[in-house]
Formats: structure tokens, sequence, C-alpha cells
């Protein structure tokens, strides 16, 4: 049987394989505070042209950082973990502790935002913000986590058809919207509210949108309704983990 080697070529000292090490939060830690660290300096690079940088100049600068972090969430954490040989044991909790890399550092930097020295959002729109970019973290982490537990030998086609539903739930979903013409001039406000919040990416320009309005209630039955459909996809991984668990006992 051929060793058990990491991307490095090497084998583990003090363990029969590197079981021990797959899924673990560590390395995409480290990753994932480099993605953040280099789009904030994006995002201040394209604040130094303005010699005064006011509100109106910073607010959108802060939202292409939000949208960046958010298609971050969404498309390349579980990219790479569909790339990468899933643990053998305990994949929800792998997930769950992914779930805590991106989530607690993406909310240091969006509730800040209510500073007036930043962005002076509004109480509502921040934390309507910051709870529709968790339930959409969550979605995926449910969607990723099923994916894992299904496909635990990480076959190509199976992990890039997972891959797929995600981009079309991402992505997909909202060209349909276009399509069906509740995106754009003639779509009523509640509609397109809606038909932006079923993004994970047009959510975050949908609540912040207008600034000095409030959200409304159509934001939060979308952010409900995602929570809702996040927390039904970990319930079904967590059940069919257990049950695999059980039968190869």
């Amino acid at each position: 049987m051929a060793a058990d080697r990491d991307i490095f070529g090497k084998t583990p000292r003090r363990h029969a394989n590197w079981d021990h090490r797959r899924g673990e939060p560590r390395t995409f830690a480290l990753a994932w505070t480099i993605f953040l660290m280099l789009a904030t300096l994006v995002m201040f690079s394209t604040l130094g042209a303005a010699r005064v940088v006011t509100i109106d100049i910073y607010r959108p600068a802060v939202q292409a950082l939000l949208l960046t972090i958010t298609a971050g969430i969404v498309v390349l954490w579980p990219m790479t973990r569909l790339s990468q040989e899933s643990p053998r044991t305990d994949i929800c909790g792998s997930i769950a502790r992914d779930l805590v890399v991106l989530l607690v550092p993406t909310q240091a930097l969006i509730w800040p935002q209510t500073l007036r020295m930043l962005g002076a959002w509004p109480l509502s729109q921040t934390a309507a913000l910051s709870v529709s970019q968790a339930s959409w973290a969550i979605v995926i982490g449910g969607i990723l986590a099923l994916a894992l537990i299904f496909d635990p030998r990480g076959r190509d086609i199976v992990r890039g058809a997972w891959m797929v539903v995600i981009l079309l739930l991402v992505l997909g979903v909202p060209m349909l919207q276009v399509l069906l013409g509740a995106i754009g001039p003639a779509a009523s406000t509640d509609h397109s509210a809606a038909a932006f919040m079923c993004s994970p990416l047009l959510a975050a320009f949908e609540i912040l949108g207008d600034h000095d309005t409030p959200t409304i209630p159509t934001h939060w039955f979308a952010i409900g309704l995602t929570a809702f459909v996040g927390s039904i996809l970990w319930a079904t991984a967590w059940l069919v983990e257990l049950a695999r668990t059980k039968e190869s006992a």
C-alpha cells in the first residue's frame, strides 16, 4: 500500500496516515487571513486617489470589499474544500470549524461600519447584512458537508457536479430572476428586493442600497428563509453522517 503523503511529499511521523490533519482549519485560517488582508489593501488602494475620503466615497469601497469577501465564502471556500481529500470522520465538525474561521473576521469587518468615522451605517442595516451573510455561509456549508459525506473518496466528476450546484445557486438564480423580469427597471420594489436577496452576492448591495432607508420586511423574510434552508441542510448532513458512522462501527 502506498504511503500517505502531504502536498510536500512528506509522510506523517507519529501517525499511520494524515487522517488527523484532513479538514483541519489551521492552514485554511492562514489562507483566509491572507485573502482578507489582500482584499482590504486593494480597497484602501482605491481610496488613495481621493485627497479627502468622504463617506460617499468610502461606502461604495466597503461594499465592494464585502462583495469580494462574500465571493470568497460562497465560491472560493467550497472550491477549495471540494478540491481536497475530505476528512475520514467528523465532516460536519470540520465544516463548522471552517465557518468559524470565515465568519468571525468577517463580522469584525461588518459591525464597526456603524461608527461615524467609518460607514455610519444604521444598526438595522448592519444587523441585516451580518445575519444575511452568516445565513448564506450556513447554506453553502450545509451543501459542502453533504458533498463530502456522500463522496468521501473525492471523485472529480462528483465533486465537480457539487460545485456546479453551488455556482447555480450563487449565480444561476439571480440570472434566472433577470430573465423572468424580477430584477430590472420594470420590477416592483418588493419583487426586486426579494430577487436580489436570492443571491449572496447581491444581498449586500440590496440591504445597503439606500443608506438612509431602514431594512424592509422583505429583507428579513428572505434572510429568515435562507437561515431555515441552511438549518435543514445541516440537519440532513448531520443525520446522514451519524447513520453512516453507525453503519461502519
